[in-house]
């Protein structure tokens, strides 16, 4: 029974992987432009919706990981997908932009409770020995997504708006992560203090308050934070191609690389995590983050830009499945979904200013090239701060 529902799970993390960050985060952008033209708006107030979505998860951020530990994971993730689905078709009925800002900022809240802590966490406890290949799938499946539905939802705001389009998508989401999260979801095999009691394994690991007291802690708190702003920054790359002159197909074709490039990333790291060094494979991630954005900087080519584009993507698998199988093999299962809590909060709090500072930056070069460079340069930071924070923790698992 266990076997069958660790599948069932596995299931439903994918499904959510697909839906919220694939659809729901991954197609936002879409949206501006019509958004800005009906409501008669300047873009800047339209794309501030992102800004409120990232203070939202800040907000989610500082309790879930402590609800995670006391609640039921079934009623967490159940609310949480039900407001997101529910905000996107709210969302499609607003007169005015500061109904979307509140939406986007109840969607903001609900990413901890379906992704960025759930995700790890449950996995964690049900595929202890495959974890690295499962979160790699979910997350891959999250670059699937981002590619197919900018792609399907695109058209369909063509055929038939904006607001119909995002009544969708908020249907889909209800339909496709609802009965997963309230059905079959658990956050391990048998949370029963007995069974504790009577398999070591699920209390291995270290305290909230004991992983504050290691240096490996706030190194990792580093890298998020620079790979924060590699992700933050993403979207910058199709105004930066544009700008040497390409037109809107060649721009889409290059984003279609990088989310083609993150989802293969993902599931790829996910097994060499499992069968290799993970310091190894942290190194040849970086490798491939820092070729692929200094090459989109400076290549011409459309071709060369794809190719930079696919490696940019592939090394989004160290934010996305490395530092969650990091933080679990440094720290353990005893309080994981507290502890990564604590370590995303800085990032939270970071991608709220970070997805402006790309604009910053072309007004003080007029250039996005500098943008490109930077988010090269961060990899360069997060790799030796991950590989470290390896080194100097400790293997609970």
């Amino acid at each position: 029974m266990n076997q069958k529902r660790a599948w069932w799970i596995f299931a439903g993390c994918c499904m959510i992987g697909l839906l919220f960050v694939g659809m729901i985060c991954n197609t936002a952008g879409l949206y501006f432009q019509d958004m800005a033209k009906e409501l008669d708006l300047p873009m800047t107030k339209v794309t501030l919706t992102m800004s409120f979505l990232n203070a939202g998860g800040l907000i989610g951020m500082a309790f879930a990981g402590r609800l995670l530990l006391k609640a039921d994971v079934r009623v967490l993730a159940s609310i949480a997908a039900a407001a997101a689905g529910g905000g996107l078709i709210l969302a499609a009925f607003c007169p005015g932009i500061i109904g979307f800002y509140l939406l986007w900022l109840i969607i903001g809240i609900c990413t901890p409770f379906l992704i960025t802590i759930t995700i790890p966490t449950v996995l964690g406890n049900w595929f202890p020995q495959n974890l690295g290949m499962v979160i790699g799938i979910v997350y891959g499946l999250s670059g699937i997504g981002g590619a197919l539905f900018n792609t399907v939802m695109g058209q369909i705001i063509a055929s038939v708006g904006w607001r119909r389009s995002m009544e969708l998508e908020g249907i889909l989401a209800l339909v496709g992560m609802l009965p997963f999260t309230a059905i079959a979801f658990r956050t391990a095999p048998d949370t029963t203090q007995e069974a504790k009691k009577e398999d070591g394994e699920v209390l291995k690991g270290v305290t909230a308050k004991q992983a504050r007291a290691m240096k490996s802690f706030y190194l990792y708190i580093v890298a998020g934070m620079a790979l924060t702003i590699v992700s933050s920054l993403l979207q910058q790359v199709s105004p930066h191609i544009g700008s040497l002159g390409y037109d809107i197909t060649v721009s889409s074709r290059v984003m279609s690389a990088v989310m083609l490039g993150c989802a293969a990333g993902n599931v790829l790291m996910g097994n060499l995590l499992d069968r290799f060094p993970t310091a190894f494979v942290i190194r040849l991630y970086a490798l491939f983050g820092m070729a692929g954005w200094i090459g989109i900087a400076f290549a011409k080519q459309s071709m060369l830009l794809m190719v930079f584009g696919g490696s940019a993507g592939l090394a989004q698998a160290i934010f996305q499945t490395g530092l969650p199988f990091c933080y679990r093999k440094t720290f353990g299962s005893l309080e994981f979904s507290k502890i990564s809590a604590d370590l995303a909060l800085p990032s939270s709090l970071l991608a709220i200013f970070s997805a402006s500072l790309g604009g910053i930056i072309y007004d003080l070069t007029g250039s996005y090239q500098s943008v490109m460079v930077l988010l090269g340069v961060m990899f360069l930071i997060a790799e030796p701060c991950i590989v470290s924070a390896i080194r100097k923790g400790r293997t609970n698992e």
